[in-house]
């Protein structure tokens, strides 16, 4: 039987700093708030409710899978809207199994859409077909800050919460 454990630490920063700069980023997510205040979120299974995000793909700069991800999971396109990505800080996680440990970087980026929420997608295009249906999303929203916190249960007190809300003017 395999253990795992996290280690988990949050760091607000504009970039990633020199001492975290060798660990791979393995996860990119955006908080992205539309024109009406929502931040959007998605789900796979309309239960469980996440941020827009994932892996990079091989060669691909953060900004760049943030793109991607955005667009693969929301529907909404933000390539021209990239440069306005602000990095806003990351986790340093370090994976425990038995004697192994792994360290690498979640980041964070808020993003300002132009749209109000009644006009943006609540489908997403399929993504890939190379993952499972059951690991793809399904379903796409827009929460106010206090409808998220419901909907995300750890994001109610968080560090992360707090400088996302702030890097977004809430």
């Amino acid at each position: 039987m395999n253990d795992t454990t996290y280690e988990i630490t949050w760091l607000q920063a504009d970039a990633i700093a020199d001492e975290h700069a060798n660990y791979p980023v393995r996860q990119v997510y955006v908080w992205a708030k539309t024109a009406d205040d929502k931040i959007a979120i998605v789900s796979k299974d309309g239960n469980k409710w996440q941020l827009p995000g994932g892996k990079p793909d091989a060669d691909e700069t953060m900004t760049q899978t943030a793109v991607r991800e955005m667009q693969e999971e929301t529907g909404i396109a933000i390539a021209a809207m990239a440069e306005q990505l602000r990095f806003f800080g990351y986790n340093v996680v370090t994976e425990i199994t038995g004697d192994q440990r792994t360290t690498y970087l979640q980041v964070r980026y808020s993003l300002a859409l132009p749209h109000q929420s009644d006009v943006l997608p609540t489908t997403p295009p399929a993504e890939d077909t190379v993952q499972d249906v059951s690991e793809q999303i399904q379903y796409v929203a827009y929460a106010t800050p206090t409808e998220l916190t419901e909907r995300i249960k750890w994001m109610k007190d968080s560090e992360e919460t707090m400088a996302a809300l702030a890097s977004l003017g809430f």
